[in-house]
């Protein structure tokens, strides 16, 4: 029997798109095939934003707004959070799909938001915040997060490697 899971991100102009990937996963729980990602334990480039960036990205989703309280913050309110939310996504797929492709999970793509679209929305991004300092920097902080995520993978293969 076949599991089908997918995941759904947001492209960058913020519309809902239908997933993106969509993996075929052998259904045995002891199969390595049912590993999990774990997240947390992966460095994403995003990860040294800190809210000053967000305030020097965003900064009228931080202004205070007349007849507001101080703590009411239009970014994390509106839609301005969304490129902030898209990125973090963008991110998590990027690094998904380099663990699955680590253990010879079949993906296929099935919207018009490919992993060169995403990248490229990533590296612009990267620039943009100083995260990279241009595009090759960029590239590399996502080959980075490519290739932890397929380390992270093949810890859960016997006898496979990097």
């Amino acid at each position: 029997m076949l599991d089908k899971r997918s995941q759904v991100c947001k492209t960058p102009s913020g519309t809902s798109q239908p997933p993106t990937l969509r993996y075929t996963v052998a259904d045995s729980p002891e199969s390595p095939l049912q590993a999990q990602i774990d997240f947390t334990m992966l460095n994403f480039p995003s990860d040294i934003l800190t809210m000053k960036d967000l305030r020097r990205l965003y900064p009228e989703g931080f202004q205070h707004a007349k007849g507001f309280s101080p703590h009411h913050v239009p970014f994390f309110e509106e839609r301005r959070g969304e490129t902030f939310f898209t990125l973090v996504g963008f991110e998590r797929l990027l690094a998904l799909n380099a663990f699955d492709r680590a253990l010879g999970r079949l993906a296929e793509e099935d919207t018009a938001t490919t992993r060169e679209d995403i990248a490229k929305y990533l590296d612009e991004f990267y620039i943009r915040a100083g995260i990279a300092p241009g595009p090759a920097a960029a590239r590399q902080l996502l080959r980075n997060l490519e290739t932890a995520a397929a380390d992270q993978a093949f810890r859960h293969v016997p006898g496979k490697s990097p």
